[in-house]
This record gives C-alpha cells, sequence and structure tokens, in this order.
C-alpha cells in the first residue's frame, strides 16, 4: 500500500495561508514609489559637482586606492566616463521604479547597480547603504508595479491587467517580509545600545554640544546627551510596537516623523531619515494610501476620543495627545478562498528571516568588544553607537636587505642599497613648540603646513650676540650655494606669522574676483583664530593650529603661491603654534629650486649623503601631508624607519575609515607591501602604530606594532589577537596588554 504523505502542523499550513493572503496593493505600491525617490535622491548625489568633481569621482575614481569588502576584492570602480554613466542609469533606473515603469527590469537593475557602487568602496559603508540593497533586492522579487504604475496603466489600456476584486492585490508575504526587515533593524539597533558609555551619554558628546550652542548654553551638554542616548535607545525598542498596534499607530508615526527629522540635523547620515520614515509606514493598513486620496478629496476631521486624548497628552506632552485616535481596520477584501503558499516560498521566506535574525549576532561569538575591534560590527544594525577616533596611525615597513643593525642594536638605513630616485632625507619628528633651536645652528631644513620644505638659518649663540651676525651668515651661506649650485641665493629676516597674514591683506585686491574672496575669507579666519583666547597645550589649541596649518596651506596652493611671499617668511613652525620670541632666523630661497627639486637640492648641499628634515608630524596638516614623499625615513626612539605615508591615496572619507577599523588597516598593509614590492622586488614587512579614541576614553594602541600584518591573516568570523583588547580604566601611558 502506497504510504500517505503527512499533513503540515496546522501552525505551519497556518502561516503558509498567511504569507499567501491578498491584500491591497496600495501600501507596496507607495513604498515602491516612496524608495524610488529616494534612491533617484541619493544617486543623483553622488554626481552632484562638490568642490569642481562629483562626490562619485572624489570617492571612487580619484582615489588611487579602494578599501573592498571580504572576497569582493575583484569588484573595481568603473573609470571614467563609465562610472558616471552606471550612475546616471542608476539614476533613471530608480525614476522608473517608483513611476512603475517597465519595473521588473529597472528594479533588477537598480539592485545590481546599487549592490555594485555598495561594493566598490567599503570604506563609505552605512547601515543605510546595507539596507538599500537589502530592500532593492526584496522590491525586485514583488509584485509591487499593481498598484499606482504606468506598467498596471499601461497594461489595463490594452486589456492585459487581471480583471476582478483581487486584481489589484498583492500576497501579504510581500508587506510581512518588509516589516520584518524593519522591525530587525530597530530592534537589533535598539539591543546594541545597551551598554554603559550609551546609557551615559558619552558617545554622544559632539552633537549634545551642538545642541547646548544652539539654546545658549542653558543646559549643559551631559544632560543633553544623556537625554538624547536614552531618547534613542527607547525609541528603537517601542517603536515597531508602537507601529504595530493600532491604537498607537498615529502616536508611532508622529514620534517616528519628529525623530528623524531631528536625526537629519544632528548626524551626517544622509538620506536615512527620510529612508526611516519611509519604511516605516508599512506598518499601516494595506489600503492606507486610498484611504489617504479619499480624505483629500473630501477632508473631513474624526473627533478624538477624549480620555485617549488627555491621558496621552499628560503622559507624553503635547505629542501622546495622538493616542485620541486609532486607526481604522482595513476595509476586507471580496471573500477568496484561503490557500498556502508554496512551499519554496515559505522557504524562502524562512531563511531570508533566520539568516537576517542570525548573522548580526555573530560578534556575540567574537571576543572583545566589536565597537573596538569592529569584529561583527557591519551588517548587525549597531547604528551611532560610538565615538571613535584616531590620534595617529603610522605604517612602518620593513625591507631586510635595507635595514640594519648598529652595534648599539639601533635600526639604521643601508643607503648604498637605497632605491634609486628616491630622495636620502631623515625626517625628525619634533614636538615644534619645545624645539631648542640653540642646539641646531647653521643651515636647517624645515617642513610645515603649507611651506613645505624650507632653508633655515639659525645663528648660533655667540654669532647672534654680534651685531653684525647676518653680513657673516650671509657670506656663509653665499659661499655653500655657490659651491653647490653656482649661483646666490635669496635671503630674507623670518617674521612673525600676525605680520606676514597682515602683510598678504594688500595683495588680495589685486587677485581675480573669486580668488580674492576665498583668499581673503582665509586671511581673516587665520587672523580671528590667532586672536583667540584659546588655552595653551588644549584640545581647542591643537584644533586651532591645524585649521591656521590647513588655512596657510590654502592660501599657499600651487595657483596662487606667488601671491603672498610674506608668508613664505614666517619664522619656523609658526603656522604649528612656535614662539620663539625675539629669536632671529633667516630664510633662504632659490627661485631655480621648486619643491620637487628640494630633495635633491638637499642631497648636494650635504654632499649626496642622507639629509635631515626636521618636522612635526603629530601637528601635520592633512593637506600638508600629501606634500611628502609616498614613503620617507622618520627617526624614531634612536631607529630610522620608513613610514608609509597614506595621506597620498586615500581620500578624508577612507582616512577617517581605514584609521579606525582594523579589518581595513590589515588590507592597506597587505596593499603597501604590494607596492613596495612592484617598486623593489621584495615583499616587505608592515607593522602598524595607532592611537585611538573610544568614546572620549583614554586613548589606547588598536593594533599590536610587533605583529607583521603581511604575515597574519584576517579571521572573519574569530578574534584577530593582533587586535589590542580595550582597557578603559588603565593608567595614562601604560601601553596595553597583548592577550
Amino acid at each position: 500500500m502506497k504510504k500517505q504523505p503527512q499533513s503540515q502542523p496546522g501552525l505551519v499550513r497556518r502561516f503558509r495561508v498567511l504569507l499567501a493572503e491578498p491584500i491591497d496593493g496600495a501600501s507596496l505600491a507607495a513604498f515602491r514609489i516612496c524608495f524610488g525617490l529616494v534612491m533617484f535622491w541619493h544617486t543623483v548625489k553622488f554626481l552632484w559637482p562638490q568642490s569642481g568633481a562629483s562626490l562619485a569621482q572624489l570617492l571612487y575614481v580619484d582615489a588611487p586606492f579602494n578599501f573592498s569588502y571580504p572576497g569582493f576584492g575583484w569588484v573595481q570602480p568603473w573609470p571614467e566616463p563609465f562610472l558616471t554613466l552606471h550612475l546616471v542609469v542608476l539614476a533613471l533606473a530608480a525614476a522608473c521604479v517608483a513611476a512603475g515603469l517597465c519595473y521588473r527590469a529597472a528594479s533588477i537593475f537598480l539592485l545590481v547597480g546599487y549592490t555594485y557602487v555598495f561594493l566598490i568602496e567599503a570604506a563609505t559603508y552605512n547601515n543605510h547603504n546595507y539596507l538599500m540593497c537589502l530592500v532593492a533586492l526584496l522590491l525586485a522579487v514583488m509584485p509591487a508595479q499593481r498598484r499606482f504604475s504606468i506598467d498596471a496603466w499601461r497594461h489595463a489600456r490594452r486589456g492585459r491587467a487581471p480583471t476582478g476584486a483581487l486584481a489589484k492585490t498583492v500576497p501579504f508575504w510581500t508587506i510581512f517580509a518588509l516589516r520584518a526587515q524593519v522591525t530587525i533593524m530597530y530592534f537589533y539597533g535598539g539591543i546594541a545600545k545597551i551598554n554603559s558609555d550609551w546609557l551615559t551619554g558619552i558617545p554622544l558628546i559632539s552633537p549634545a554640544k551642538v545642541v547646548s550652542g544652539a539654546v545658549g548654553g542653558s543646559v549643559s551638554s551631559e544632560l543633553i546627551g544623556l537625554t538624547i542616548a536614552w531618547i534613542g535607545l527607547i525609541f528603537d525598542l517601542l517603536i515597531v510596537p508602537l507601529l504595530i498596534c493600532r491604537r498607537t499607530r498615529v502616536l508611532g508615526i508622529v514620534l517616528t516623523f519628529i525623530f528623524h527629522f531631528c536625526n537629519y540635523f544632528l548626524f551626517p547620515i544622509g538620506v536615512f531619515p527620510a529612508m526611516a520614515f519611509m519604511s516605516t509606514l508599512v506598518f499601516f493598513e494595506p489600503d492606507w494610501p486610498v484611504r489617504v486620496y479619499r480624505w483629500i478629496k473630501r477632508p473631513r476631521v474624526r473627533a478624538p476620543e477624549l480620555g485617549w486624548l488627555v491621558g496621552g497628552a499628560c503622559a507624553i506632552p503635547v505629542v501622546g495627545a495622538a493616542l485620541g485616535w486609532k486607526c481604522a481596520a482595513a476595509e476586507p477584501l471580496s471573500p477568496s478562498r484561503a490557500t498556502p503558499c508554496t512551499r519554496w516560498l515559505l522557504r524562502l521566506v524562512c531563511c531570508w528571516l533566520a539568516f537576517q535574525l542570525i548573522f548580526p549576532l555573530r560578534h556575540f561569538a567574537i571576543d572583545g568588544d566589536a565597537n573596538w575591534t569592529e569584529e561583527g560590527q557591519d551588517f548587525s544594525w549597531r547604528m551611532m553607537l560610538r565615538s571613535k577616533g584616531a590620534g595617529h596611525v603610522l605604517n612602518h615597513v620593513t625591507d631586510p636587505e635595507l635595514h640594519v643593525v648598529d652595534a648599539n642594536g639601533n635600526e639604521q638605513i643601508d643607503w648604498d642599497r637605497w632605491p634609486a630616485g628616491r630622495p636620502r632625507g631623515i625626517y625628525v619628528p619634533i614636538d615644534c613648540r619645545r624645539f631648542n633651536w640653540d642646539h641646531h645652528p647653521g643651515l636647517t631644513v624645515t617642513y610645515e603646513p603649507g611651506l613645505g620644505q624650507r632653508f633655515i638659518y639659525c645663528p648660533s649663540a655667540a654669532e647672534a650676540s654680534d651685531v653684525d651676525w647676518r653680513v657673516a651668515a650671509e657670506t656663509q651661506i653665499n659661499e655653500t650655494w655657490s659651491q653647490a649650485f653656482g649661483r646666490k641665493p635669496q635671503i630674507r629676516d623670518t617674521i612673525s606669522l600676525q605680520e606676514a597674514l597682515r602683510a598678504s591683506q594688500a595683495v588680495v585686491g589685486d587677485m581675480p574676483r573669486d580668488s580674492a574672496e576665498n583668499s581673503a575669507l582665509a586671511l581673516r579666519e587665520a587672523l580671528d583664530l590667532l586672536a583667540a583666547d584659546y588655552p595653551v597645550d588644549t584640545v581647542g589649541d591643537e584644533k586651532r593650529w591645524s585649521t591656521v596649518g590647513g588655512l596657510a596651506q590654502h592660501l599657499l596652493r600651487d595657483d596662487n603661491r606667488e601671491d603672498f611671499p610674506e608668508l613664505r617668511r614666517v619664522h619656523p613652525f609658526a603656522t604649528q603654534g612656535a614662539d620663539f620670541g625675539s629669536k632671529q632666523f633667516l630664510v633662504i630661497e632659490d627661485a631655480a629650486i621648486d619643491d620637487t627639486e628640494k630633495a635633491t637640492a638637499c642631497q648636494r648641499l650635504s654632499r649626496t649623503g642622507p639629509f635631515l628634515v626636521w618636522i612635526d608630524l603629530s601637528r601635520l596638516h592633512p593637506e600638508t601631508w600629501r606634500g611628502l614623499p609616498d614613503w620617507f625615513v622618520s627617526f624614531e626612539n634612536r631607529n630610522l624607519r620608513i613610514v608609509w605615508n597614506h595621506f597620498k591615496e586615500l581620500n578624508r572619507v577612507q582616512r577617517e575609515r581605514f584609521a579606525v577599523r582594523p579589518y581595513m588597516i590589515h588590507q592597506y598593509a597587505q596593499h603597501i607591501a604590494r607596492r613596495w614590492e612592484r617598486e623593489t622586488g621584495r615583499f616587505p614587512e608592515v607593522r602598524t602604530h595607532s592611537n585611538i579614541m573610544l568614546n572620549y576614553h583614554h586613548p589606547q594602541a588598536l593594533i599590536d606594532p610587533s605583529v607583521d600584518l603581511t604575515k597574519t591573516p584576517y579571521k572573519m568570523m574569530r578574534h584577530n589577537r593582533w587586535i589590542l583588547p580595550l582597557e578603559l580604566n588603565r593608567t595614562a601611558g601604560v601601553p596595553p596588554t597583548h592577550r
């Protein structure tokens, strides 16, 4: 006898029937329209000109190196103009999705095209970009074009549209999948916020200060940060229950609008507020757009329930009054026979839910704090959880054929094997404000923001006591220059930064209008910063001098460098806050030596041997870093080490993300090794020195500086032991232990 198949459990069958239940397609269509418009806006932002180029060109094309997600290193940006063409077509696809024109083809291209944009640069990862990829995938397999679409209108005109009461319906699984995705996002975002730092408002110190300043400082930033943190936590955990319940749904949508409206101004999160608010509309009844349309045609205000109105207003001031209106249930469709969905659809829905529920939890299986190690941080809806900044990140390259150890055990460079064409310069890091010039008389080379390499002459104490020291110094400099180059340089006294800025103001009037306006603004900002009353040796003071250095860089850029000759006469390191009082210096300029030839000139002055360049690396502006070589020798802790200059090939977004994310640091170390091998034919060792601050705690090392990252793999699902553990309560100055 043939064995009869066992019937499915009642719960499973009811779930299959629920997924297949026909509902009004209006809500899904409204979601499709909103999503298409958001994606159109988001894509157009990539094409919009910024600083003379589009955002896409700045992020993807101009960057010599792009970070990739593990396993997707083969996804690389199109060269121009193909990337721009790709984005134009992507924007058109988003518009077609919104309009419901050629919906299936447009939604598939939107999915593939935007996922490609998402994958070509890992440094631009955001949770809302990931959400867009997921929603695009869901919409690509949904019949979201059955209502409010050009396709539906065309099919109706041609008589090819389905007829009957269920013609404009969609199966419930479409709305169920979207609701589940939004629920998971909010729930996991709320759970992740249950940690000591968030509950005390520490990560929100910066936006809290902005709010405190906006209200005139009448409320402390600490209280504002604590309030924002708790509101964010409570909102993430309760918003979905509020939207599911018909009694609280109006209140939920009002709170959602207020919450994301404030987020748009507080945090740099792009289109996420619009995306998140639009996503919550799927929790309304499936026919809500039809009801809104009817209300617009015939507006009428339903009287609220007084008890709920007053009670809600008392519980949540003003906003809680929304409890007085309870959303009506969906209008029933014509009765239909309950037919379960197919087994393959049930399996797909269950697999999707299982992945979305389990994958974001992987960080619990990995040792360490994900906010610190970044292991399991991405694709887990851990949104806006921490403030993380890099004090410095230095990559040191060790080439066994170049590095030798002297008799004292110190690392040195074998200059006889130094690559041809590379300057033999040794950059000596200093604290420019404490630098003792009395120990370095004579001709000196410095490297400073905006000014680059300069030849400075510092008289010795004995010379300075002679009233005619300048004549003797000029004679000596001219003899040195004549022997090396066969000509005499221009020798001028240095002046203070304030004097140089004020002298430069007279030049602005003779410049072209746009350049003059920009230069005048930069000069005024620099003078205002110098006049500001900042305490010395504080974070605020460091920010001031970093800004002044950036303004000097702007004023002395290549296209108007000759317009401000007085700026090139400032005292050594004046743009970085150094003040040497009445000490006198001479600055030596040679018009025949441009910036690219100064390294060669230094070698000739030093008789072809390695030359020293005094530099304050800790206070260099990013633009100044770009003026340094791709890699150079630095003197640190009595050792000579090769420093890789990542500022040469990483843009601002990449630098900010890479510096605090170990997997990007590891990926970049591999890139450094490959570039070094291409140039020298040898595969080097690369070690990273980092100093990272998490949630305003004491800065500490993120990466073990003793580990060669080129020979250490990055493990995706396990803790990487070369990432140092977070130690919040350690004593200042004590390095963390490696576990």
